[in-house]
């Protein structure tokens, strides 16, 4: 697992890192965990920015997003769970 800052991951995401902090404030990302005070995310929650741009650039509102994100988790042990059933 690779932990990058909110700055890298902003970067990495082609985001501002505000962008970041406000899909925390509405639950659309974890909280991350901190180290000596600072934000450290897992290099993983790209996959799930990526899916957030391209919703919203598809017209689901923030709120809709939210229940996406909910229902059809992008986290991969989930999705391996569902698999088996």
């Amino acid at each position: 697992m690779t932990e990058l800052s909110i700055g890298q991951l902003a970067k990495k995401a082609e985001v501002n890192p505000s962008t970041l902090r406000y899909y925390e404030s509405v639950d659309l990302l974890p909280a991350p965990e901190r180290k000596n005070g600072q934000r450290r995310y897992d290099e993983r929650l790209l996959e799930r920015i990526h899916f957030i741009k391209i919703a919203q650039q598809t017209g689901f509102s923030i709120q809709e997003i939210a229940i996406l994100l909910k229902t059809a988790s992008l986290d991969d042990t989930d999705t391996r769970q569902r698999t088996k059933l």
